[in-house]
């Protein structure tokens, strides 16, 4: 790994991390909610895919603006 990480390496990887776990919970709402009315089907696919591209664009300001209070609150429990 380098010493120096890369300029816009916090915008990439809150970019990452949010569109992994809005991801992860909007298939998981998705699956929950319209698996038995719509069956495992492309029509399940489409309405994760609308859940996730609504789910995104809140996620990915919400973990900028939460992961310096999670920081801190990281250190000081494993101090």
């Amino acid at each position: 790994m380098p010493d120096q990480l890369p300029r816009y390496f916090n915008l990439v990887f809150f970019a990452m991390v949010a569109a992994l776990m809005s991801g992860a919970v909007s298939f998981a709402v998705t699956v929950v909610n319209l698996a038995g009315t719509l069956g495992f089907s492309g029509a399940l696919l489409l309405a994760w895919l609308k859940a996730w591209a609504f789910a995104f664009p809140i996620a990915y300001p919400v973990a900028m603006v939460a992961a310096p209070a999670c920081r801190k609150l990281t250190l000081r429990l494993l101090k």
